[in-house]
């Protein structure tokens, strides 16, 4: 039984169908503006649920009763919105101790523990708390006044209790399940976790789904589900949407604060406090920007490379800073975590509440900014952060003297050089060919070396030749490409404008983009790759000669794109792509391979060039060609860091973090606040060819739903994955800086139906070490004790020198 209503302004009443004995009606309650809908005659033994729609295809609850009448009141919405009084008669579920419809909290049998970081000591004696817990709960829409909870220890995933007791589900696949779960469109109901932080007093409810439900539904969704908890009054209750239910415009968040109910990060619980992505240090304003407004601010001059930024969260992409405080968790392997390693920025996470609120209060400050490793007498254990706000106006000379120790190294780098052909199958490339198909495809050799069967194929590298000969086609202007390129830049450079570099290397982009190859180059690109399917998605990678040399990495700098070899040799362009329907316009190969070019002059990368010095005749853009992955292929993806060290004979020892996340959402470019898993693994392999490798877990992703614990399978993808790895890096020892120890950065995916694929690795370059620095004393207090140990020293002098200094 259906009832109609439209609110329009203030209040357009249309009513259709009206049920016999039920009624249906809308009132302007004042003084507070509201509009009340009231329903009254509802059948007995019956739910009523009243459902609003801005469109009429589809229909979200914000009400329901099992009694004979309901009311409902909300502010009047802008253009139309439409009610709908629906009443359905509760099914019936098969019985069982595994569900019930009330949860207890704190000591409710159903919850289960997430899985706790490895590793960590508690004294004896100590009560260790417990980890967040969880579990599950569906809500039908045939009856939208009960509240299913399902035993989390028996019940792991939602399809489980659903199919079991659910009559309307039975017998449903997994993908049918999700079809009328997950999504808007044809939903019959509703899922979600309960989650309590023990540690937090605090409880927290979400919803999982695909498609974001609207304010009002999270708020009657959230209060009949908190009205199924018993509690007690201490207890906080919080609203933790999932990734997909993100708050994008605060709408939510304004919904949920008329009933006290606060918006949280998934985060709130799983890292409390610091977390150090890159050790080093700075000095300079603290500048606060959103991160939507990194970009921005940077182009308008209100961020500089000078600058410690502060901001809410870390983007795929920034500009070089001197420093970098997040206030929500990043990615430890990101390509910006990495960069940072690489020239020595100090980047962390504030997980304190009182400490962030004391950064921000610093904001436009200047300060003197340090990350470091922990361990040692006089140190914490864990990695730690420190901010010291320094006085007003710091002396010329001291500001000299910090800028000469930040200043970049001399960089070395192989010259391009012409290789005599356009492009060379990666089983011809030497790991050391830099200067012919640059750093990422000449070391993409040892991948296929060492682990074919774990790494794409086909695979070749387009040359540098390609790149010189579309850089010196002539323009309609008369001038070559690079000639103009040149011009261009030095123009931008003449007002000392970031916006005005900024808008010039955008220029210069386009540029490239509109670029032609002559037909002798199309022909031999189009021969070469012969050996890749024509209609599936080809990619193309950025390969410089300027990227993994002694002391610089380039990782993110530069961009790659994917293209279709079927939409250039069809004789026509007329979409849609020959490798993807979705895509109504044709996706050449020669289009991918234009915006590769292209990237060569993104803004961050060009800046990064000049920073260091570098001649723009001595470097170019090569390209590492294979297929693609599609995003609907791929289980997992991640970045590993490895520390490798080599002993006598084949003997070695190898400690990789592993940074995994669920899906196709990027680890090395992650564009959402997404964290990823963090997985330590340690191999060893002794001279006699044992091997050993212990798995530890440290924190979990926050993709992933409550009742899953890993990304990938545990513990056996990851001692796979790490196997694969030290193939690599024994092998790579002959190219490294350090043959007996360096650290290399993996990236690797898994796709389906269960295979790992490594498709990267490149070595780290370390930051060059100051040869005595003058030691900079920023103020702050420091609390120091002398060893007492039994290594350096007799055990009198310890004893009679056995002090503790409060330094200031």
């Amino acid at each position: 039984m259906k009832n109609n209503l439209v609110l329009a302004g203030l209040v357009l009443a249309l009513s259709m169908g009206l049920a016999k004995g039920a009624e249906l009606s809308v009132r302007l309650a004042k003084p507070l503006g509201q509009a009340v809908v009231e329903a009254k005659g509802l059948g007995q033994g019956r739910v009523g649920a009243l459902l609003f729609s801005d469109d009429l295809t589809n229909w979200f609850p914000v009400a329901a009763t099992d009694q004979l009448s309901l009311s409902y009141s909300e502010a009047p919405a802008h253009g139309q919105r439409y009610f709908q009084l629906l009443e359905t008669t509760p099914p019936k579920l098969s019985s069982s101790s595994n569900w019930k419809t009330e949860l207890t909290l704190p000591e409710d049998n159903f919850m289960v523990e997430f899985k706790g970081a490895e590793g960590g000591w508690t004294p004896p004696g100590t009560k260790k708390p417990k980890e967040t817990q969880w579990t599950k709960f569906t809500v039908l829409m045939d009856d939208l006044t009960t509240v299913y909870f399902q035993n989390g220890k028996r019940l792991k995933f939602h399809y489980d209790f659903g199919t079991k007791f659910v009559p309307e589900f039975d017998d449903m696949t997994h993908m049918q399940f999700d079809s009328v779960t997950l999504f808007n469109a044809g939903r019959r109901a509703v899922m979600g976790a309960v989650l309590y932080s023990e540690k937090n007093s605090e409880y927290a409810i979400q919803f999982v789904g695909q498609d974001r439900l609207p304010a009002s539904m999270v708020r009657f969704l959230w209060q009949q589900v908190d009205d199924a908890i018993e509690k007690p009054a201490t207890l906080r209750g919080l609203y933790m949407p999932t990734h997909e239910q993100t708050d994008a415009y605060g709408e939510v968040e304004s919904a949920l604060a008329a009933i006290d109910v606060p918006v949280v990060s998934a985060h709130r619980w799983e890292t409390g406090t610091d977390v150090v992505y890159s050790k080093g240090w700075a000095m300079g304003s603290l500048v606060f920007v959103e991160g939507s407004e990194i970009a921005s601010a940077f182009r308008a001059g209100d961020l500089t490379s000078d600058d410690i930024l502060l901001t809410d969260h870390v983007p795929a992409e920034i500009p070089r800073v001197a420093g970098i405080i997040t206030l929500n968790p990043s990615t430890p392997n990101s390509h910006v975590a990495i960069l940072a390693k690489n020239f020595g920025v100090p980047f962390y996470f504030e997980g304190n509440e009182a400490t962030r609120e004391g950064l921000r209060a610093l904001n436009g400050r200047t300060v003197m900014f340090r990350t470091k490793a922990g361990g040692g007498i006089n140190q914490s254990p864990n990695d730690s952060a420190r901010v010291i706000e320094l006085e007003e106006d710091l002396p010329e000379s001291v500001l000299d003297a910090v800028a000469k120790l930040k200043a970049p190294p001399s960089l070395k780098f192989e010259a391009k050089k012409t290789a005599g052909v356009y492009t060379k199958p990666i089983k011809s490339v030497k790991p050391n060919d830099t200067e012919y198909v640059g750093g990422k495809a000449a070391k993409f050799n040892l991948l296929r070396k060492y682990i074919p069967k774990n790494s794409p194929d086909p695979a070749i590298a387009i040359t540098f030749d390609l790149w010189d000969e579309f850089m010196v086609q002539r323009l309609t202007n008369g001038k070559s490409l690079s000639e103009e390129i040149a011009e261009r830049m030095a123009k931008a450079h003449e007002s000392g404008l970031q916006a005005d570099l900024e808008d010039a290397l955008k220029g210069v982009r386009k540029l490239i983009r509109n670029g032609e190859f002559v037909e002798s180059q199309r022909q031999a690109i189009i021969a070469a790759l012969e050996p890749f399917d024509k209609d599936r998605k080809i990619r193309f990678r950025s390969s410089t000669n300027v990227e993994d040399s002694r002391y610089f990495t380039g990782a993110g700098l530069y961009s790659s794109y994917s293209g279709c070899l079927l939409d250039d040799i069809d004789d026509d362009e007329v979409g849609p792509c020959g490798c993807d329907e979705s895509k109504p316009k044709e996706r050449g190969v020669f289009r991918a391979i234009k915006r590769v070019y292209a990237s060569f002059y993104n803004n961050n990368a060009y800046l990064e060039r000049r920073r260091f010095e570098i001649d723009e005749n001595e470097v170019g853009m090569a390209i590492l060609v294979h297929h693609s992955f599609p995003d609907e292929f791929e289980l997992a993806n991640g970045v590993a860091v490895s520390d490798y060290r080599k002993y006598t004979g084949s003997a070695f020892n190898m400690w990789s973090t592993l940074s995994t996340q669920f899906g196709a959402t990027s680890v090395a470019n992650p564009d959402t606040t997404a964290v990823p898993e963090v997985v330590s693994v340690s191999g060893y392999r002794s001279s006699n060819g044992s091997t050993n490798r212990r798995v530890t877990f440290q924190s979990r992703s926050s993709l992933l739903r409550a009742g899953e614990d890993h990304v990938m399978k545990w513990k056996s993808d990851y001692e796979s994955l790490h196997a694969l790895l030290e193939k690599v890096a024994s092998g790579f020892s002959r190219y490294a800086v350090d043959r007996e120890e360096y650290t290399l950065d993996f990236e690797y995916k898994k796709i389906q139906p269960d295979k790992l694929i490594v498709k990267q690795v490149r070595e780290l370059p370390k930051p060059p070490e100051l040869k005595n620095p003058i030691p900079i004393l920023a103020g702050g207090s420091a609390m120091l004790r002398l060893y007492q140990g039994e290594h350096g020293g007799g055990v009198f002098s310890r004893h009679r020198l056995k002090s503790v200094w409060d330094v200031r």
